[in-house]
């Protein structure tokens, strides 16, 4: 009986160390405690970390916890950019973005075609197309920097919704991608199992703009119904990319952290992606 329960305490604190150690490579020597409130970061910018809820369906959360990395940005108080290595010259890491052209936080745009510079989807900044072909099956915009003060600085379209045609041409900044569910919360992505690291884009009722990332594979399905479970009152959700390509960037109020994805569940390769197309963050300027 000593021996049995010996190797039982055994087992929980190899299992929890599996657990803190994964947690730690997913977000870095600097990363923060999972699980806390919003901090402010600086005007506009906050952060926090959750761990999503243990799903049925997953095969690695009876293991590890999956933690989700969020910034939460006021459209108000900061500034939306959008680079392209098709109008800036080639691809650059994140911290290679943020650096030269004074970045507070950025995420992945989009995904991209394998010539490694055009979007998949629609994409334009100001006069410069990055992608002119809007892609039938992609339900949602990203939209920044409108010609009126009438207009939201920034949003979230659902194709579904909003009067897209309208609205992204009173816009400088315009992405297209996947809408990951509806207004509601429901998933659609369908029933597949495919699991891998997740960064997208959302926008919740208050007119916030989230970017969120999560190193851990997941399944799109299982990262929907868990960011809707925090209570962040998200209500259009984006998805921007995936696998190792995924990454997200903060650089404010003094506080610095990068998260990539993973090749694997296991196996993270510790290189930041270089990125052809970036949405990034500034600090808005006085007027």
């Amino acid at each position: 009986m000593g021996y049995k329960n010996m190797f039982l305490r055994w087992h929980a604190c190899v299992l929890t160390g599996v657990a803190l150690f994964l947690t730690f490579v997913a977000g870095g020597p600097f990363a923060w405690a999972a699980g806390e409130d919003w901090q402010v970061l600086e005007q506009g910018v906050e952060k926090a970390s959750f761990v999503l809820p243990s799903l049925s369906n997953s095969t690695n959360a009876n293991y590890v916890p999956v933690t989700l990395a969020a910034l939460r940005l006021d459209p108000y108080k900061v500034d939306f950019d959008l680079l392209m290595a098709s109008e800036l010259g080639k691809p650059r890491t994140l911290l290679d973005w943020s650096g030269e052209y004074g970045l507070i936080a950025a995420i992945n745009a989009s995904m991209y075609l394998p010539d490694r510079v055009t979007s998949t989807g629609y994409m334009r900044r100001d006069e410069h197309a990055n992608n002119s072909r809007v892609v039938n099956s992609f339900g949602a915009f990203f939209v920044a920097g409108p010609d009126s003060d009438s207009l939201p600085p920034a949003a979230v379209l659902d194709r579904k919704l909003d009067d897209w045609e309208s609205l992204i041409s009173h816009y400088k900044i315009v992405i297209q991608n996947f809408r990951m569910m509806t207004p509601e919360g429901v998933p659609l992505w369908g029933g597949t199992t495919k699991m891998f690291s997740i960064a997208a884009v959302a926008q919740d009722n208050k007119g916030n703009i989230l970017f969120l990332h999560t190193a851990q594979p997941v399944t799109v399905n299982e990262f929907v119904n868990g960011v809707m479970s925090l209570g962040l009152n998200i209500d259009r959700l984006m998805y921007v990319e995936g696998g190792h390509q995924a990454a997200m960037l903060v650089n404010a109020g003094g506080f610095s952290q990068v998260w990539t994805g993973r090749l694997s569940f296991f196996v993270q390769d510790g290189n930041l992606v270089s990125l052809p197309n970036v949405l990034g963050v500034k600090r808005r300027k006085s007027d």
